[in-house]
């Protein structure tokens, strides 16, 4: 198998792969012939399959890059064609992935596991365990919601895995981001196009399907609130302020022109993509990711001419006498004391903490929410709505459980913030920035959404998670070649 996977005669992949063609072509003619359009149909996604899982054991990154790419367009085909259950397919391609990077190790006769392991990898893997060990809560009775739970997390884990080994180098951190970058401007232009020219029919009727659904995206206005190519508008909003946290990041640090209004275009256009969503979250995150980027550049004269810009035009959107579009209304909500839905939540909150405090451990892995519901009916916390993934997590794995979760972000913000102002690497500090910023973002998020490990945002962050580490080690190692 190795010899056919590594194979590099040229006329004689040629003729292979003109042979395999012809015999794909003949017998797809045949099965639609006998069997009709649905046979040929499943026979050629039959093959597509086949062919991705020996690209991806052959060459991971390309199996990564199709996997991200897939995960950007998914939703947006399960609307036009009304097929449910994708986000398996995209987990089911990160298993794939994942495998073909042990491939690679083992025909390459590298170590499945390194000696010189990161303490966030390390950190990530005593997590697992905890999940593991939270399959013997009592408080839970449902197998199939710990694998629910259990499954979710390792899209996380082995995402993270991927991308540690297959950033190996700086270009290959560089080229993955620069093609989020290109995914999320392609979203977000298409989420300007949704506003500027309305929903598709297609996408009306995956909304108005569902009465929840429906009431749960329609503005104040009687619009609805945009989502692009993502599976709802809070994770598309998310995504589009933490891409362009990212972006203004480099932007600020870029020295070419051209590179630098082209940073400028996008990131106008996915902050316009975020404020369509109505996710009061992407605000928030927005602003907490660009105070931490004036703290960690402060020393710079034009982070100041920056911050003194950004902070009137903010005064301006906040308190403008203008109030004739309900996107620019529903963002200032978010800084109203007297919302009804944020004062709905700190009631929930504090209702709920003397369950917290009563079990150290939780109520067992997915219990809260409809789904808590589903799997664990008569359970304390079934149909408990969290509205937070920090206070999901207090509520099923517990006080301990969030600690865990607390104590990881903090040693990837420790890692990327102590190498940024210790290292004499230049690139190194240029790539941990918008990096940094980015994943800071993200964390805030949790403290109002579950806004980690939704599809394809899952990607950057787990993926930022790796490169944090990777340019750790590297630009360790730079310094020290300085001192030798």
């Amino acid at each position: 198998m190795k010899g056919i996977l590594l194979y590099r005669n040229k006329p004689g992949r040629s003729i292979l792969v003109l042979t395999l063609l012809l015999l794909t072509v003949v017998g797809l003619s045949y099965v639609i012939a006998s069997q009709g359009v649905i046979g040929g149909g499943l026979i050629t996604a039959g093959l597509i399959g086949a062919a991705f899982v020996v690209c991806a054991f052959n060459n991971p990154y390309f199996g990564f890059y199709i996997t991200t790419i897939v995960s950007f367009f998914l939703f947006f085909i399960q609307r036009m064609l009304f097929i449910d259950g994708n986000a398996f397919l995209v987990d089911g391609l990160i298993y794939i992935t994942f495998v073909g990077v042990l491939f690679q190790k083992y025909f390459k006769k590298d170590a499945l596991w390194e000696t010189r392991t990161h303490k966030i990898s390390i950190l990530l893997l005593l997590y697992f365990v905890f999940i593991l060990l939270e399959f013997l809560n009592p408080n839970a009775h449902s197998l199939a919601g710990n694998m629910v739970y259990t499954r979710d997390f390792m899209r996380q884990l082995l995402t993270y895995f991927i991308t540690f080994n297959l950033f190996s180098s700086y270009k290959s951190i560089r080229n993955y981001f620069i093609l989020w970058m290109v995914l999320m401007a392609i979203c977000g232009a298409y989420g300007c196009f949704q506003q500027w020219h309305g929903l598709s029919a297609n996408e009306l009727r995956s909304i108005l399907i569902d009465d929840m659904t429906a009431q749960l995206y329609r503005l104040a206005d009687g619009g609805w609130r945009k989502f692009s190519t993502f599976a709802d508008p809070t994770t598309f909003g998310i995504s589009s302020a933490v891409t362009a946290l990212f972006i203004l990041v480099k932007m600020l640090k870029q020295k070419d022109i051209r590179l630098k209004a082209l940073y400028f275009v996008t990131v106008v256009i996915l902050l316009l993509a975020m404020t369509y969503t109505g996710t009061r979250t992407a605000t928030f995150l927005f602003i907490a990711g660009v105070c931490l980027y004036v703290l960690m550049t402060m020393n710079d004269k034009r982070t100041l001419l920056f911050f003194c810009i950004a902070a009137m035009i903010f005064a301006v959107l906040i308190f403008g006498p203008f109030y004739g579009s309900t996107s620019l209304n529903r963002l200032r909500s978010a800084f109203n004391k007297e919302d009804v839905s944020l004062n709905v939540r700190d009631v929930n909150r504090a209702r709920i903490q003397p369950y917290i405090y009563s079990h150290p451990f939780g109520g067992g892995l997915t219990v809260t929410n409809a789904i808590g519901a589903k799997y664990n009916p008569g359970h304390p916390l079934a149909n408990f709505p969290p509205d937070s993934g920090l206070l999901k997590y207090a509520l099923e794995t517990g006080p301990i459980g969030l600690l865990f979760i607390v104590i990881i972000y903090f040693v990837v913000l420790q890692t990327g913030i102590s190498t940024y102002f210790r290292t004499n690497d230049q690139t190194a500090k240029r790539m941990l920035l918008p990096l940094i910023v980015a994943v800071f973002g993200f964390m805030v998020a949790q403290y109002s959404q579950v806004a980690i490990n939704q599809i394809p945002g899952v990607f950057f962050f787990c993926g930022a998670f790796a490169a944090i580490a990777r340019i750790a080690q590297r630009a360790n190692d730079y310094d020290n070649s300085l001192k030798t």
